[in-house]
């Protein structure tokens, strides 16, 4: 599990979670097999062996009735974490109440209740309020994607095989900053090597130089469905196109990567991502607020707004079958369906927080 991995798995779920919210919410199965499993897996429980993960494992009689938590999570023939799983957005309380009621049958140390985007890690038999067992909890879409993956590492099966569970430290963020793009895509890697707490310095940012001249096509012209020029002078030598370039009426080609001013990359899997994550970027380093909206370009409607209330009275709403609505922190914010929209709106969000586009980069 190389922490480079590990980041493009969180960008990937991350991007599950805002494409395919609407289906999650409606399935525990399908959070499950999107989101947890995943997650699990990349941390070491392998959830095709048995040996390891047991599902829907009964664990023995409890209060008159069978004990069937959702995953028991074992390491070396000792069963160690209960896991309780629920759909997305689901009520993790039930799920502290099943897990612990698994673990206290069972005298297993920990359990854990998740509904694949939220995480709470209890321990079992602390003489404390329940409120107090919980150790530690992580949500994949609140913070970096870097701080993300550090947080999930108190799940990392060496981490628990110690008997101990205790949350990563935060040194091991440093190390983010060295991700390449080929291995931010890969999800695949099982090997484990404990990282070393050392402190990477951020690559440089390559100046770019504008170009003199765009070609505009017709607006008549259709959108073509093509990856842009390899050697349009809008790229840096990395491959980084600066959102300030970005064609609105003929890059359709959605990009795999996103680049944020401090040179943290994420993965993209739609279009509709660029705007969503730069709003998160910008409100976790507190340049975009409720100061400044509400956010609105040029419809009736706004891009974000502290209320999920259009002018005209109408709320957030979602775009056909795709959810478009989300909440960042006390913000909402309302995707567009259409690309040129989209980096449009993301332009204009940017220009609102007096930061440059110029410093935000998209690869594919």
């Amino acid at each position: 599990m190389p922490l480079e991995s590990l980041l493009g798995l969180v960008g990937k779920l991350q991007g599950r979670i805002e494409t395919h919210g609407g289906s999650l919410r409606q399935s525990e199965a399908l959070t499950r097999y999107a989101l947890i499993d995943p997650l699990l897996r990349e941390l070491g429980w392998d959830t095709g062996d048995p040996d390891v993960m047991r599902p829907e494992f009964s664990v023995g009689i409890y209060g008159g009735g069978n004990v069937r938590p959702d995953y028991v999570l074992t390491h070396a023939g000792k069963q160690m974490i209960v896991v309780e799983a629920k759909k997305l957005g689901g009520n993790l309380q039930e799920g502290v109440s099943q897990g612990i009621t698994a673990s206290v049958s069972t005298g297993i140390r920990y359990f854990v209740a998740t509904d694949g985007k939220r995480w709470e890690i209890y321990e079992t038999h602390k003489l404390v309020p329940i409120d107090q067992k919980r150790i530690a909890s992580f949500d994949l879409m609140r913070g970096e994607p870097s701080d993300v993956c550090v947080d999930t590492l108190v799940l990392w099966r060496h981490n628990v095989a110690s008997g101990s569970i205790r949350p990563a430290q935060p040194p091991i963020a440093g190390l983010m900053s060295e991700v390449s793009s080929s291995a931010a895509q890969s999800t695949d890697a099982m090997s484990v090597a404990k990282p070393a707490p050392v402190m990477a310095q951020p690559a440089p940012i390559v100046s770019v130089p504008q170009e003199t001249s765009t070609p505009k096509r017709p607006e008549s012209s259709p959108i073509i469905q093509s990856s842009p020029p390899a050697t349009s002078a809008s790229y840096t030598n990395d491959g980084w196109q600066p959102l300030s370039n970005l064609e609105p009426t003929y890059q359709t080609v959605k990009p795999t990567q996103m680049m944020f001013p401090d040179n943290s990359p994420v993965a993209m899997t739609e279009w509709s991502q660029l705007v969503l994550r730069t709003v998160r970027w910008l409100t976790n380093k507190g340049r975009l607020g409720v100061r400044h909206c509400p956010i609105q370009r040029k419809t009736a409607r706004y891009i974000v707004a502290d209320k999920p209330i259009h002018p005209d009275g109408r709320d957030f709403t979602t775009v056909g079958e795709v959810e478009s609505l989300y909440e960042v922190k006390t913000l909402y914010v309302e995707l567009s369906n259409t690309v040129p929209d989209t980096i449009e709106n993301v332009k204009f969000v940017i220009e609102c927080t007096e930061m440059d586009a110029s410093e935000f980069k998209v690869r594919w």
